[in-house]
């Protein structure tokens, strides 16, 4: 779900078929940090997740141990810079996913 002063612009949703929690989450910031890069004129990107991990690794602050998202972690690393490198200023947040139902009813 992709808001913009609180009005939803989009809503993003794929089946990806069997995967772990952290798997779904990590193709969620993908597919999010995709849409942002389709979209252009947009200076400052805030993406909020409720996936501690998600957010702890691509800010940096967590490394990664599991063989199977090391690929995801690096792709979002490389949007990331793409982003950056494209002078827009990119926010990565935890939020509690009591604020993020709307976001999960999307299942």
């Amino acid at each position: 779900m992709v808001k913009r002063d609180g009005v939803v612009v989009c809503r993003l949703k794929k089946r990806i078929g069997p995967a772990t929690n952290n798997i779904a989450e990590w193709r969620g910031a993908l597919a999010a940090l995709d849409y942002a890069l389709a979209a252009a004129g947009r200076e400052t990107i805030e993406l909020r997740m409720d996936s501690q991990l998600v957010v702890h690794q691509l800010n940096g602050r967590w490394g990664v141990k599991n063989e199977g998202l090391k690929p995801l972690v690096a792709e979002g690393h490389r949007r990331l810079s793409r982003l950056r490198d494209g002078g827009r200023d990119v926010r990565i947040r935890w939020v509690p996913r009591e604020q993020n139902t709307e976001a999960d009813a999307l299942t």
